[in-house]
């Protein structure tokens, strides 16, 4: 199954992920939800741990991503993988 992001929500530094995992015949969704921040080295990485003031943020985009969800819910839904890539949803290789 090959996942792509299909959206993102951010309130820096949380950043929440809706990713689309697709097979011949279903989409299915998984969402992440990441802290991003700058190492020692100044490099960016990412965690899952989070401030007392990242729960607000977090709260409002998982908020968004289920309202993108819920109002785009035929994404999850077995479907024609022909029909899925004439309408744009995948490509087919």
């Amino acid at each position: 199954m090959e996942s792509v992001p299909e959206k993102q929500f951010v309130a820096r530094p949380i950043f929440v992920t809706i990713w689309r995992k697709g097979a011949e015949d279903r989409i299915a969704r998984e969402i992440s939800l990441s802290r991003r921040f700058k190492d020692k080295s100044g490099c960016w990485a990412a965690t899952g741990n989070l401030r007392i003031n990242d729960i607000p943020k977090v709260v409002m985009l998982l908020q968004d991503a289920y309202r993108y969800i819920a109002l785009n819910p035929d994404i999850d839904e077995a479907f024609n993988a022909e029909d899925a890539a004439n309408a744009g949803l995948i490509k087919l290789m």
